[in-house]
């Protein structure tokens, strides 16, 4: 209905500005037409009213949900998958199967941490002041790049004010010696305006679980004696010289700091890393006649200095460019909303080792890396209602890489909503889509030195003779509406994947030495080297995932939300070195359900979810990567969390979480932080 009717207005305005016939009058086009009278009633829903599949969280339900950053916000959507802990990532996300290198994380539109062309840290994205968070489903290459082909998480922050000043506070803490404070402040005039936010977010380890108790779990995580620390700036200020032209500039830093990491496997938990990001973009909006013209600037730089397993000191930045026209076209009867596109990025790596430690021989010595690449891409997108009941989606883009070439992708959608006679409600929704996405190997994937994961227990190493990967997907949806009170949907997928970039052995590589007593026979020190696995990137294998997506929503009264998820997952690896058959820590059946009540009078509002996965097949080093995966199938788990809320005066509230409620330690593969408290205050104003 939204798409609709934007398009309907859209219709308007085109008509307002055509040149008028002779002897009719002439009308001048408006800037802005105000429609006053009562809306349809559009009753509960899962997913909007587009092509694709998109479902959205507004501010109200953000603050509502347990937990503070976008991980614990998507924990228990269907089909989305969290590992807790990835190759140095907190929590990285995958969608129906997919590798996480294809789901991408957008604050404000644009990349806000993580590895460049790799996976996201969805653990490191605040949402507490967040005013929309949307997560598209299905291949998203067009607009977000050939990267996005698994799906995208938008995440929106308040808009700088156009009159007067608005702030918002938070603040608490909880077990493990948790702390929390986040501040905000925007200031405006319809010219001008700014916002500034301020989080600091900290946190112990937490004990691993005694080894009887793992069952087929995995001991991962940095352990007991750690702490993480991150401190993040963010900023937005808008700039409106002209009636038809706004400019936006983005600022931000942010550090993670860890400590009490192991320096070496088995050793002592004395590493830590530090992790400096920067970022800065300047954009224009500027309506040009019928259309409107949007570019963009940015620079993006992420350091990590780390003394964890061998000391090395990584540097990635990238500078990036974009430019956008949108605008409409009747052709016959037809109206066409239509997008045109170009972007480029010049990512860089720059990699220094630090002096060997004592004992390891000189050749284990990797020189230093210094490159960078030129990837960039032009698209054409249009949205067409083909009939008053269907909208189509459908576009090209073309994605260059200086040194992996050229490829097309197309990626269509198609809406059906039939209008049901005498039937206020939108019954039924019909969505199709089909698309292609592309990876080329990120700098690090061809050209990383020995790191070390996961607190030294192993190390990892880059190829440069590594392929880009290869994705096609395709989807097949129903909604029904029956009931103002009641969604519910069913949504098939599959989706077949081409040379994913994988890990195999390759030997092991010397971390340093120690002194051993030998006795032959008389007894003498010795030194001998210590000694962790290596592990090398190879395009390991094709594979496959399909499935079936269920969702149901009842909301009986507007203080009452039940949603309940089903999703049924099959995997397939093809052509593989591996002795598997399907992907590790892909459970075949998962549950979800969320239930959200406010009290009347009080208004306390208590928001309980829980997620349920069966047996998965396990892995052996906490990554998720198929070369690591064992014939062990793990037990399945329940994560149950709870949020209560407590509306206070003068726009103060007091929430609590209790996440993981049942103490579940092992999670698939992943050891997992049990039962934990946390409680606060927040407060908005303006």
């Amino acid at each position: 209905m939204r798409t609709r009717l934007a398009i309907a207005n859209a219709v308007a305005l085109l008509a307002c500005s055509l040149p008028a016939r002779a002897g009719e009058p002439v009308v001048h086009r408006a800037d802005e037409i105000l429609v006053e009278g009562e809306a349809e009633p559009e009753g509960a829903r899962v997913y909007e009213d587009t092509p694709g599949e998109m479902e959205t969280f507004e501010r109200e339900q953000i603050e509502s949900r347990p937990g503070r950053s976008a991980a614990d916000l998507l924990r228990t959507l269907p089909g989305v998958r969290q590992q807790e802990r990835v190759q140095g990532e907190g929590a990285a996300v995958s969608i129906e199967g997919m590798p996480a290198e294809y789901t991408r994380a957008l604050v404000d539109g644009r990349r806000y941490e993580g590895e460049i062309g790799s996976v996201d840290d969805f653990a490191r994205l605040p949402v507490a002041d967040a005013e929309r968070v949307e997560v598209l489903r299905g291949v998203q290459a067009l607009r977000y790049g050939s990267e996005a082909a698994g799906g995208v998480v938008r995440i929106e922050t308040p808009t700088p004010p156009r009159d007067g000043f608005q702030g918002w506070l938070d603040g608490g803490g909880g077990s493990d010696n948790a702390a929390f404070g986040a501040a905000s402040l925007g200031l405006g005039n319809p010219q001008v305006g700014g916002w500034l936010r301020v989080v600091h977010d900290s946190i112990d380890g937490y004990d691993l679980p005694d080894e009887e108790d793992l069952d087929d779990g995995v001991l991962v995580g940095p352990g007991p004696d750690s702490r993480r620390t991150s401190n993040d700036v963010y900023g937005r200020l808008r700039f409106d010289p002209r009636e038809d032209l706004e400019l936006g500039t983005y600022l931000g830093w942010r550090r993670d700091h860890e400590t009490g990491l192991l320096d070496e496997p088995g050793g002592s938990a004395t590493g830590q890393r530090s992790e400096d990001r920067w970022l800065a973009a300047q954009d224009f909006d500027w309506r040009v006649g019928e259309g409107k013209l949007s570019g963009e600037v940015g620079w993006y730089d992420d350091s990590l200095d780390s003394d964890v397993g061998r000391s090395f000191a990584m540097d990635e930045d990238e500078w990036s460019g974009a430019l956008a026209y949108e605008r409409m076209l009747a052709t016959g009867r037809f109206v066409h909303a239509l997008t045109f596109g170009v972007d480029a990025h010049t990512p860089h790596l720059d990699l220094h080792e630090a002096e060997l430690p004592p004992g390891v021989p000189p050749e284990y010595a990797r020189g230093p890396v210094d490159e960078r690449v030129v990837t960039g891409g032009i698209f054409a997108l249009t949205e067409t209602p083909l009939l008053d009941t269907l909208t189509l989606e459908a576009g090209l883009r073309g994605q260059g890489h200086d040194r992996f070439g050229f490829r097309v992708l197309p990626q269509t959608s198609l809406l059906w909503a039939p209008v049901i006679p005498d039937q206020p409600l939108q019954l039924l929704r019909v969505r199709a889509s089909w698309g292609m996405g592309w990876r080329p190997p990120s700098l690090r994937d061809l050209y990383q030195p020995p790191v070390p994961q996961l607190g030294g227990a192993y190390f990892l190493e880059g190829n440069a003779d590594l392929e880009p990967e290869s994705l096609m997907t395709a989807r097949l949806g129903v909604e029904l509406s029956p009931h103002s009170a009641v969604a519910l949907s069913v949504v098939g997928f599959a989706n077949q994947m081409h040379d994913l970039i994988r890990s195999v052995p390759n030997g092991s590589i010397p971390i340093g030495t120690r002194t051993v007593i030998v006795c032959r026979p008389v007894c003498i020190p010795v030194e001998v080297p210590i000694l962790a696995p290596l592990f090398q990137k190879e395009n390991l294998d094709d594979a496959s995932s399909y499935g079936v997506e269920t969702r149901a929503r009842w909301q009986p009264h507007p203080r009452v939300d039940l949603q309940l998820g089903y999703t049924w997952l099959h995997t397939q690896v093809e052509d593989s070195t591996v002795d598997i058959d399907e992907l590790p820590n892909e459970p075949h059946h998962v549950f979800d359900a969320l239930v959200g009540v406010t009290v009347p009078w009080s208004e306390t509002t208590l928001t309980a979810q829980a997620r349920w996965r069966g047996r998965a097949l396990t892995e052996t080093s906490g990554t998720g990567l198929l070369s690591f995966a064992s014939t062990e199938m793990s037990d399945p788990s329940w994560i149950v969390d709870l949020r209560l809320v407590q509306p206070l005066r003068w726009g103060i509230e007091l929430y609590a979480d209790v996440l993981n409620v049942n103490d579940e330690r092992v999670v698939d593969s992943y050891v997992v932080r049990g039962r934990s408290f946390f409680g606060g205050l927040r407060a908005r104003f303006e």
